[in-house]
């Protein structure tokens, strides 16, 4: 038996805590996928959202692996219909953001859950600038936590 007392997992923690969602937030090319892809190497029981995004896939991305791709069109629906918790421009070019049915399905069945939002844009959520909270005042409510560039380092897992 081991000394000390049990690490905390979704299995053995207060119901409180399972449905646990946590919000990766930085600026551009930080390093929140390089945490994303650590977290879910290490924490497979961790789900990780993927976003929508409108710009062009990059050599090596794949569609609803790395991020759902989608036309303006598609976008528009889907803020129209509410169907994204929250949505930014980022660099003036393309539209991310994070579908609202995957991460409320994850919660509800009290799994945690990731989710990676840039740090750098405006961002809306359902008829406003988005609080700190993306999903206002529904519960748990996230914990917010930020990457920050770290010069010439690399980010290892």
């Amino acid at each position: 038996m081991p000394d000390g007392p049990t690490p905390p997992s979704p299995q053995n923690s207060p119901p409180e805590l399972r449905s646990r969602l946590v919000v990766l937030a930085g600026p551009t090319a930080v390093g929140k996928g390089t945490v994303a892809d650590c977290v879910r190497r290490n924490h497979p029981d961790i789900w990780i959202s993927v976003s929508v995004t409108t710009r062009r896939p990059r050599p090596g991305e794949i569609d609803g692996l790395h991020y759902h791709f989608v036309d303006d069109d598609e976008f528009d629906r889907l803020v129209a219909s509410d169907g994204l918790l929250e949505w930014a421009v980022v660099h003036r070019t393309a539209r991310y953001g994070t579908p609202r049915a995957p991460v409320e399905e994850m919660l509800a069945a009290g799994r945690p859950a990731l989710l990676r939002r840039n740090s750098n844009p405006v961002a809306h959520r359902s008829g406003g600038v988005q609080a700190v909270s993306v999903l206002g005042d529904r519960q748990p409510q996230p914990f917010a936590v930020s990457k920050v560039p770290e010069g010439s380092a690399r980010l290892r897992c």
